[in-house]
């Protein structure tokens, strides 16, 4: 029997099958029925109360109006719709009811919403009616656009709605369908998707866009298209990008031709031939003045007290140690930098080389012609040091981890590898030395027992689970029956397993003390651009893994690169804890990474 009661009547019934969640979604539902009115009415059935009635079925619904009532957006005494029953079924139908209640499928609803999106009702109005975001909003009219054809593929639960999100990177409905079907069912996961999907774009990660800015992009009139289910945002005009990073060391390469030298050779892409057909002049010996001297010898002496220490601390105060430590080593490689100088009449008979490579500007001193003389006996100037040798082998033990998880999702590319492995260390006398970056005696990697990050990586848990999957199949120790087990497989499936077991040889870890020739450098770097390696994906710029492990200037330049100047220099005045926090929480999700692990970052043709 149908009839109205006022609102401040009714009230939930204590036999109301439903009792978890009772109030989720409460703002789009009452956004529904301030938009709407109740489309359905309430079972109720007589309170003990003359006048007032217990809701069965609609609790939800009579929620929603009584906190709709309590905003003032309704009166407590408007007539709500009722249908009353016979309260002896009462429990019956209410838990009837809520068993018989299908959901609606998502893709439903993204249709549902394009359709009035068509008849001009416009996204904050689609928002306001039904008391979602407007971000939501757009995400699933951005679905709706996605090819029929995958979108009934989701209807019928062969497609993630993960693999759907990842398809909205690109508007060509043709070329989400080509990538769809040329991928293995191994290979359909999110990140591989939108990697073939966004082939012709940059990332906001990319090494060469954090070295430009978003900004001065932006600012240049490039084009920028964001990721709605993600943080990520790409670019689509590569020669902008390109031309940015030229000017960019365009200009630092001025500064060094004030240096006074006899020429300046500029380049936007690190050419190692072009270093290779120079010989090399290095800077002259020169005395540290009083003030340096004192310094340096302090340093020293305190990085020796605090070394002491260290070696007889517990695990839980070598952290802090840790800190000061490498902030000491730091400043004290600084100051033996200064020991040394090129001369005016060096610099005029000799050249710089100005160019960039993964995220940075690389400047080489002291160029001179081939058959020109050149000063005995010495090595290489190392580059600026930011982070301290303890760090850096953290930073690529995570590199490591995060390669074999890559690694371990390409047979192909393993199977590749592992062939090229075996024909270097059969024919290593014909093909010469290089820098390889496995042990193929299945030697593990030579990863830090002392760092816990790396045990709750997200590339340690990834390859634990494969590991455990792997082991579940070919749990024997009967070398007959896994031979069984392992000729029985599929070839697909065998590959599978050989780059799982060959991954577990790559090692790019550089230990304390370690001398890394260019060779094995530019071997990791190609290693991790043919496995399209992403390593933010991986590792996090935290106060934990990094900052206060660095010095305050270097917490501050990252902060520049990512948020700028003025940024950064509201941050100037914070203690070290303070700003290694701040940091993490202004670079959380911008996709900065430090030096070691910019480099091999892959970069898209």
């Amino acid at each position: 029997m149908q009839q109205q009661t006022p609102l401040n009547k009714l009230q939930v019934a204590p036999e109301n099958s439903r009792k978890t969640n009772v109030t989720a979604r409460q703002e789009e539902l009452k956004a529904s029925i301030k938009a709407y009115g109740l489309l359905q009415p309430l079972l109720v059935r007589p309170a003990d109360q003359k006048g007032h009635f217990f809701v069965v079925d609609g609790q939800r619904r009579l929620l929603a109006l009584k906190a709709l009532a309590k905003d003032k957006v309704l009166k407590p005494t408007i007539s709500v719709k009722c249908e009353q029953i016979d309260p002896e079924i009462a429990q019956e139908l209410s838990l009837t009811a809520n068993v018989q209640t299908q959901a609606m499928h998502p893709a439903d609803q993204f249709d549902a919403f394009f359709e009035m999106s068509q008849k001009n009702i416009s996204i904050r109005d689609i928002s306001a009616r039904f008391g979602i975001s407007e971000k939501t909003v757009k995400q699933r009219l951005k679905l709706a656009s996605v090819s029929p054809q995958l979108l009934a593929q989701y209807r019928e639960g062969e497609m993630s709605l993960e693999q759907l999100e990842a398809f909205t990177l690109s508007e060509d409905q043709e070329k989400q369908e080509t990538v769809w079907s040329q991928l293995n069912d191994w290979q359909k996961n999110p990140h591989q998707i939108k990697a073939m999907l966004t082939e012709k774009k940059v990332s906001s990660s990319d090494h060469r866009v954090r070295f430009i800015t978003l900004e001065a992009y932006k600012k240049a009139g490039g084009h920028m298209e964001a990721d709605l289910f993600s943080e990520d945002i790409y670019l689509s005009n590569l020669e902008l990008i390109e031309k940015l990073v030229s000017d960019k060391v365009s200009k630092t390469a001025k500064a060094v031709e004030a240096e006074g030298w006899g020429f300046v050779e500029v380049s936007s892409k690190y050419e190692y031939d072009f270093v290779q057909q120079y010989n090399r002049i290095w800077p002259e010996p020169v005395e540290l003045g009083d003030k340096d001297a004192e310094r340096l010898k302090a340093v020293e002496d305190e990085i020796e007290r605090l070394q002491d220490m260290y070696n007889e601390a517990d695990a839980d105060n070598q952290d802090g140690l840790d800190e000061k430590l490498d902030t000491l080593e730091i400043e004290k490689e600084q100051l033996e930098e200064k020991k040394e100088a090129y001369t005016k009449e060096q610099k005029a008979n000799a050249g710089a080389y100005v160019s960039y490579r993964h995220g940075e500007i690389f400047i080489t001193r002291g160029l001179v012609e081939a058959s020109a003389p050149t000063s005995a006996n010495k090595k290489e100037a190392r580059p600026k040091k930011e982070i301290s040798e303890r760090l850096l082998e953290r930073l690529t033990a995570h590199k490591t981890l995060a390669l074999q998880d890559v690694l371990s999702n390409s047979p192909q590319i393993g199977f590749d590898l592992m062939l090229c492995e075996m024909v270097r260390n059969t024919f290593q006398d014909n093909l010469g030395q290089s820098g390889s970056c496995f042990h193929l005696r299945m030697d593990s990697a030579s990863l830090p027992r002392d760092d816990e990050s790396l045990k709750d990586s997200f590339a340690t848990a990834n390859r634990q689970k494969a590991f455990e999957k792997w082991a579940s199949i070919l749990r024997t120790d009967n070398g007959a029956v896994l031979y069984e087990a392992v000729s029985s497989m599929k070839q697909e499936q065998k590959m599978k397993l050989l780059a799982f077991c060959f991954a577990g040889c790559l090692d790019v870890v550089i230990p304390p003390k370690a001398h890394v020739t260019q060779s094995r450098q530019d071997t990791v770097n190609w290693l991790a651009d043919l496995l399209k390696l992403d390593m933010t994906q991986y590792w996090k710029p935290t106060a934990a893994l990094y900052f206060n492990h660095i010095a305050k200037d270097n917490i501050l330049n990252a902060v520049k690169d990512v948020k700028g100047v003025k940024v950064a220099d509201t941050l100037k005045k914070l203690k070290k804890s303070e700003l290694a926090k701040e940091a993490e929480n202004r670079l959380e999700n911008s996709g900065w990474l430090p030096t070691p692990l910019q480099v091999g970052l892959y970069e898209p043709e």
